[in-house]
């Protein structure tokens, strides 16, 4: 499959395929972008961090940390 225009090209690598120009092919790296946002929010929803690396795994730790922090604070002072 020879490498397509610009726009198909682009739709084709967000729906996980990666063209090797060696072969001139494309390839099925993975799932496709749409798929891979609607999990982490579905996992987000259920609290869960879904992260790409550990560093972004601590940040979200840590607002997930202070934001329940806030919240026992808070309620603390109406009590």
């Amino acid at each position: 499959m020879p490498r397509f225009d610009p726009v198909s090209h682009d739709m084709l690598i967000q729906a996980g395929y990666e063209y090797d120009s060696m072969t001139d092919k494309y390839f099925n790296r993975g799932s496709p972008i749409w798929e891979v946002s609607d999990k982490r929010a579905a996992a987000t929803k259920q609290g869960a961090w879904p992260s790409n690396s550990i560093s972004e795994f601590r940040k979200q730790e840590r607002e997930w940390i202070e934001s329940e922090w806030s919240k026992i604070l808070a309620q603390q002072s109406h009590d």
